[in-house]
């Protein structure tokens, strides 16, 4: 069981070169509760764990802006015009309750470690927006009335092949969609939540060996992520993901020294990780090449 309790202040201005201005004044937000957490583990043997678990998180709230009553609330309802999204001085916390069931394996002389686990996570009161929809009005605002409910597999392994070669893998699979919105939120229930990809995975394998005594190592690393919206409450959908990242070290240690030559991105994959402001997009940082140099004290 954990106690929280917080307070927060916070002020918040408006960009004097845009359309219209704004100011709020110092805001207060406190918040106090408990969250908890059970877990039950059963080891049938010495290579073997079982288990299941249940856990409550939450996430702190804020104290959000507000527009000009004048432009954005003509009518004085205390809602943006045109929506039923209610201008509050405070965004809540948001509430996720998680239910696990896992195992972790050790297998051949334990040379092999498999974790796998199933789980369903729903998170209530998540912050949706409401946009507006006037020009006079270029403002949106956040309330807590969004749900969404997240189910998936994942599986972990590792497996020491011989002395000097070593393999790693993780492979995940989620379902993530909105089961309560609002009916002007842009977001209907069944659609996906942004940037959740349904499968990711990760491939590692390293070898070692030595060169004129020193030891020295060469690993390459492969990493899969999905596609995934990028704002659901966008009428045409835009989405990111859908890559692959390979990555390369080879180094050698002499003494406390360690010298690596590295690469990261090798295909150079050009693509969209998310949109900032619903417009600009952020891409994956091209081609990587370097060198680096360690040393242990």
């Amino acid at each position: 069981a954990r106690h929280f309790d917080y307070e927060k202040s916070n002020v918040g201005a408006g960009n004097p070169g845009a359309v219209f201005s704004f100011l709020v004044p110092v805001a207060e937000d406190s918040q106090k509760g408990e969250t908890y957490k059970a877990n039950l583990s059963f080891t049938p043997n010495d290579n073997t764990l079982l288990y299941a678990q249940w856990s409550e998180g939450f996430r702190l709230g804020r104290a959000v802006s507000q527009p000009d009553a004048s432009i954005c609330d003509v009518n004085n309802d205390g809602f943006l015009d045109h929506t039923s999204g209610r201008l509050v001085r405070e965004l809540g916390s948001d509430l996720t309750e998680n239910i696990e069931l896992g195992a972790k394996l050790t297998l051949l002389d334990n040379r092999l470690t498999l974790n796998t686990t199933v789980y369903q996570m729903d998170w209530v009161d998540r912050p949706q927006s409401y946009r507006a929809t006037t020009d006079e009005c270029n403002f949106s605002v956040f309330n807590n009335v969004g749900e969404v409910r997240s189910e998936g597999v994942e599986l972990e392994l590792a497996y020491l092949v011989t002395e000097a070669l070593s393999v790693d893998m993780a492979l995940s699979y989620n379902e993530s969609e909105f089961t309560k919105t609002t009916v002007d939120s842009g977001i209907n229930v069944g659609d996906e939540l942004e940037f959740a990809p349904h499968s990711q995975a990760n491939l590692g394998v390293e070898y070692s060996f030595d060169v004129s005594a020193y030891p020295a190592f060469i690993r390459t690393d492969i990493n899969y992520r999905g596609e995934a919206e990028s704002d659901a409450q966008e009428q045409e959908m835009r989405t990111n993901g859908d890559y692959i990242l390979v990555g390369l070290r080879a180094g050698i240690n002499i003494d406390q020294w360690e010298l690596a030559l590295y690469g990261k991105n090798l295909l150079n994959e050009d693509t969209v990780i998310n949109y900032e402001n619903r417009i600009s997009p952020r891409l994956l940082r091209p081609r990587k090449l370097g060198i680096s140099v360690k040393y242990a004290f």
